[in-house]
């Protein structure tokens, strides 16, 4: 490398979650999905000899195909709730699953780690050693010496 070249730097960076509504939409609840995304229930011709498929026509903002507009069953229609992220997309079932995860299965998981942390400082305690010692990593035994 010579003396006057720039340093090149390489950082990781994860994309910051964000929270998101989404509801998959079923031949029942079809109508009410529509309203809520203000979108239109239309029709598209089957290929021959199927029958004609109702979709949600959804106004999504850039979007590069048609299909990306439109929610069949079995879709998800999604909308940010942070307030500086508006309109709705859609997502098929499988673009979907590989995008988000559900919220609850993030609670049962800190459930689990504050379960296993209560029961770690419990069995500390039986031991005499205090929960602020357990956080540091260090015993009685280790403040005595």
């Amino acid at each position: 490398m010579k003396g006057n070249d720039p340093v090149l730097i390489k950082r990781k960076f994860v994309r910051k979650p964000f929270a998101v509504e989404a509801v998959e939409v079923t031949e029942e609840n079809m109508s009410e999905v529509s309203k809520w995304c203000r979108g239109r229930i239309k029709t598209a011709p089957g290929p021959e000899g199927r029958t004609p498929e109702k979709f949600i026509k959804v106004d999504v903002k850039r979007y590069l195909t048609d299909r990306q507009t439109q929610a069949y069953v079995g879709d998800w229609v999604v909308t940010a709730t942070e307030q500086n992220v508006r309109g709705f997309k859609v997502y098929t079932p499988k673009a979907f699953a590989q995008t988000f995860d559900e919220v609850v299965e993030h609670m049962f998981d800190t459930l689990e780690r504050m379960d296993k942390r209560a029961a770690e400082e419990e069995a500390a305690e039986e031991e005499g050693i205090f929960p602020e010692e357990l956080r540091t990593g260090w015993s009685n035994a280790h403040q005595q010496s």
